[in-house]
């Protein structure tokens, strides 16, 4: 949701270079490299990416500079981390309600879950 009024909005203010840049395609129907890209997309990065940016990045800044400064700063870093003008925004608001998630529920389980059905729905609409 937050993807697609993002995209809108973009749109609408004819901000094009804003817009989140097409995935790369990934062969022509190969199911292997299909199934690397939604291994990497749905297991690997969001175990990797959560267990840094929440679990290290997110936890250490919390406890020094406290609960808001340590979502603002990990979940900044997380956007820009995927270096992209495009998807800064969007990633950022991710990178936010991740980090509420494991404040919430004191487990990383949680976000990487929902980072993996993030990236597993981006896979979806872009490769159908």
């Amino acid at each position: 949701a937050v993807n697609v009024a993002y995209v809108a909005l973009v749109s609408l203010a004819d901000l094009k270079q804003l817009l989140p840049p097409p995935l790369p395609p990934i062969g022509d129907g190969d199911g292997l490299a299909r199934g690397a890209m939604v291994l990497l997309a749905v297991i690997a990065s969001p175990l990797a990416e959560e267990g840094f940016f929440r679990g290290f990045v997110f936890g250490g800044l919390r406890r020094r500079f406290g609960l808001g400064w340590g979502i603002g700063a990990s979940s900044l870093l997380f956007a820009l981390a995927h270096f992209q003008v495009g998807v800064v925004i969007p990633v950022l608001i991710l990178g936010t309600m991740l980090a509420g998630l494991y404040q919430a529920t004191g487990s990383l389980w949680p976000a990487i879950i929902v980072h993996g059905l993030y990236n597993g729905l981006a896979l979806q609409f872009a490769y159908g």
